[in-house]
């Protein structure tokens, strides 16, 4: 498997500017000591419709559009900046209390009358001490894309995971927390006529999850951290795995109709999600990891990437894609809440939401 070389993120830092500490009031809160950061929010694409938009990096344009309370941040570059979608966010030193939410996997859709969505990403809580002022790096997990496909039987693209980083060196030696996406759809299976399961929730461990159809690189033998499996039928394009921190998801084979299902790809590869070549651009995981979708749903992004699900016959129909797995890694956090999709309230693309 051949991996595209390892994308260089470049900022210019710019923390003597504000001489250390004394920023405050720059950001959405108030001045004067009061929080610098009130329900700060940043978010990814609200539309994932085209695969591109799925798949591809954030502007910082779009950044700005899509975030909440941003104060001086969404015109500062100095405080907020972005490169091939990874954003750089100033802390100044204090205590901040943290949310990340990874994104839900796309659903699929058969007849536009029959429907099963993605999973719901996890959710990660914990307070931050920042003990002086620093960078840190966030990639914010866009939503799998959704395979509307009358008579394809195709599953839905898996979510992207959200991550923060301590540095532009997105590995793991530097992984602050990563909250999983959820895994895509299962697509229709003619054997029964119907399309048979919803996507995989994101996980509050840091495996990686699976649906009841097994993948062929067998999903337990999927090593913490690495990548998902693909899906296990030979005949047709399986759905691809999606991204853990230390490598890329399995790529599906390429026996089938169309070209290759790519795995999402690790944050230290650019983080994008991953596509299927030669259908339409269709089925194409979030940004923040997720696996393309094929016959099977893609596997969510995360600690470790979701694996793709198998081709069921019977009543079994074709499986969903399995959730990402989540962490949080640094030392100087506390208080950490670590909560599985399915008892997440939220749904959609992914976030983080910061107060302090």
């Amino acid at each position: 498997m051949i991996l595209p070389p390892k994308k260089q993120i470049l900022f210019a830092p710019m923390l003597s500017t504000f001489g250390g500490g004394s920023i405050r009031g720059f950001g959405g809160g108030g001045t004067g000591g009061g929080p610098l950061f009130s329900d700060f929010t940043l978010r990814g694409i609200e539309d994932s419709t085209t695969a591109n938009n799925a798949a591809g990096a954030l502007s910082l344009t779009e950044v700005r559009y899509w975030g909440l309370n941003l104060g001086s941040y969404a015109t500062d570059t100095s405080l907020l900046n972005v490169s091939s979608g990874v954003i750089q966010l100033l802390f100044p030193a204090g205590i901040y209390t943290i949310e990340m939410y990874g994104a839900e996997g796309g659903s699929a859709i058969q007849d536009s009358s029959d429907e099963r969505a993605g999973g719901t990403g996890a959710k990660v809580q914990f307070d931050l001490t920042v003990g002086s002022t620093q960078y840190y790096y966030i990639i914010v997990g866009n939503q799998g894309q959704t395979s509307n496909e009358d008579n394809q039987y195709a599953g839905g693209g898996g979510g992207g995971a959200t991550w923060m980083f301590t540095s532009s060196t997105l590995t793991s030696s530097n992984l602050v927390a990563v909250a999983g996406g959820g895994g895509g759809a299962g697509g229709y299976s003619s054997n029964n006529g119907t399309l048979s399961q919803g996507g995989g929730d994101g996980l509050s461990s840091t495996s990686g999850g699976v649906s009841s159809g097994w993948a062929n690189s067998n999903p337990g033998s999927v090593s913490d951290g690495e990548g998902g499996a693909q899906g296990n039928w030979s005949g047709w394009n399986n759905g691809a795995g999606g991204a853990g921190i230390n490598s890329n998801g399995e790529v599906a084979n390429t026996g089938g109709t169309y070209d290759a299902a790519y795995g999402g790809y690790a944050p230290q590869n650019g983080g994008e999600g991953g596509k299927m070549v030669d259908h339409s651009g269709k089925f194409a995981g979030g940004f923040g990891g997720g696996g393309a979708g094929g016959f099977t749903g893609g596997g969510g992004g995360g600690y470790t990437g979701g694996s793709s699900g198998g081709w069921g016959s019977g009543s079994g129909g074709n499986f969903h894609g399995g959730g990402g797995g989540s962490s949080v890694s640094l030392s100087n956090t506390s208080n950490i809440t670590k909560t599985g999709g399915g008892s997440v309230s939220y749904s959609g693309v992914g976030k983080i939401v910061i107060n302090g």
